[in-house]
């Protein structure tokens, strides 16, 4: 089971990592300061991944708010081809 809140692919990552510290080899295993880049790099995925989802919601919901409220800011070329459909 999952712990609550944590997406599915995130923890098979931190697993993926945490499979690596296992080897039988000590020669094959990472260090910990390259376990600790590992999961930093995955954190900045994730939070680069956030940060466009949360720009591009706010994007929409502008754009949105364009469409129900004429203003003169809107491009004229937005303007007719909004009275064209």
């Amino acid at each position: 089971m999952l712990y609550e809140g944590v997406p599915g692919d995130r923890m098979v990552k931190l697993l993926q990592i945490a499979l690596k510290c296992i080897y039988k080899s000590a020669d094959a295993r990472p260090t910990m300061s390259q376990v600790a880049e590992m999961i930093h790099s995955l954190k900045e995925e994730e939070d680069s991944i956030w940060n466009f989802l949360l720009r591009y919601a706010i994007l929409s919901a502008e754009a949105e708010e364009l469409d129900d409220y004429p203003s003169p800011t809107k491009p004229q070329r937005y303007m007719n081809l909004q009275s064209q459909s």
